[in-house]
């Protein structure tokens, strides 16, 4: 009888002390830190480069490593934009003519070798239907430029590589 009591009253002692499991988000990762400043907090693990999320329903499905709160930044709907670009290589006037089914806005930009904006050569074209853009290129010297088109979100569109020749 007395193993029995004794083995009672050690585990109503150790019953006291035992604390239930309690889940945070943790990583085993090949580096990695956590600072907290005020209100703002910062962390980062080094060893995965990027972690996808899956939804299907309500369920949402991740690979870990950090991704805490998902929440969903809106985008844009894709530009869909034909293009035509004449003559490449070109000696002084160039031809761009776009069409689009929607409306739509395209930066254009010009741009060197080096990746420096031309000046002078910025503009923005508003779509509907199809429309053709000259550009005068026959003061730029012989070189080979870039001519990017960028929707209204900033991104580029398409890039055009172009040779200018006398």
């Amino acid at each position: 009888m007395k193993p029995l009591l004794l083995l009672i009253a050690l585990w109503a002692c150790g019953a006291g002390r035992a604390a239930a499991q309690s889940l945070d988000r943790q990583v085993i990762g090949a580096a990695g830190a956590s600072a907290q400043a005020g209100a703002e907090q910062l962390s980062w693990t080094l060893g995965q480069p990027a972690a996808a999320a899956l939804e299907a329903g309500a369920f949402i499905l991740t690979q870990g490593f950090q991704q805490g709160d998902l929440f969903r930044v809106s985008q844009d709907p894709v530009l869909e934009v034909q293009y035509r670009l004449y003559p490449n290589p070109v000696s002084d006037l160039l031809w761009l003519e776009l069409s689009a089914a929607r409306p739509a806005r395209l930066l254009l930009r010009l741009s060197d070798a080096a990746g420096r904006e031309l000046e002078g050569f910025r503009q923005t074209a508003e779509i509907s239907g199809s429309t053709r853009i000259q550009l005068d290129l026959s003061q730029l010297p012989e070189a080979v430029y870039f001519l990017s088109l960028h929707g209204e979100s900033g991104g580029a569109v398409h890039t055009f590589r172009i040779q200018r020749i006398r």
